[in-house]
């Protein structure tokens, strides 16, 4: 668990782990099996990761409440969600060009090479089989953050 940081988070081979934190941007590399609890500026990204859950970044306690705008985040603007699989491309070919209409006065080509003209674009799919969504009813309902205030964690007795 930690509070957010005014930068990156670079998380690799982790196993059936859960993590609390937030930063500007999120990138998990070759990690299965773990929830994500964030708070994040950027869309998170994902390599060669499987199972992975996303939920938002839980509330704070008082004595915490200004750490995200002070880790210099928008406290109303967290992107969790929006997670972008670097694994998961889609090939999308671009749509056909209209044939051109006759004309008196025909215009120059704005291609002067049509070969040039197909091109495959890649595009991030919205949702890839490697992650999904924490439901709601499994997510932790709290979090003990008294070590992130500071203070040691509770001893087992």
């Amino acid at each position: 668990m930690a509070v957010p940081l005014p930068g990156s988070i670079y998380v690799t081979e982790c196993i059936d782990c859960t993590f609390v934190m937030g930063a500007r941007q999120v990138r998990l590399h070759t990690s299965t099996g773990c929830d994500f609890y964030l708070h994040v500026a950027s869309h998170p990204i994902v390599e060669r990761c499987d199972g992975l859950r996303f939920a938002p970044y839980p509330a704070l306690p008082a004595p915490l409440a200004g750490v995200v705008a002070a880790a210099g985040l928008d406290p109303s603007r967290n992107e969790w969600r929006q997670v972008d699989d670097f694994d998961w491309l889609k090939v999308r070919s671009p749509e056909p060009e209209p044939e051109p209409n006759p004309s008196p006065n025909p215009s120059p080509s704005p291609n002067p090479n049509p070969t040039l003209s197909l091109v495959l674009t890649l595009t991030k799919a919205q949702q890839s089989p490697h992650w999904s969504i924490l439901a709601e009813d499994e997510r932790r309902a709290a979090f003990d953050f008294s070590a992130a205030a500071g203070e040691p964690p509770a001893a087992d007795n």
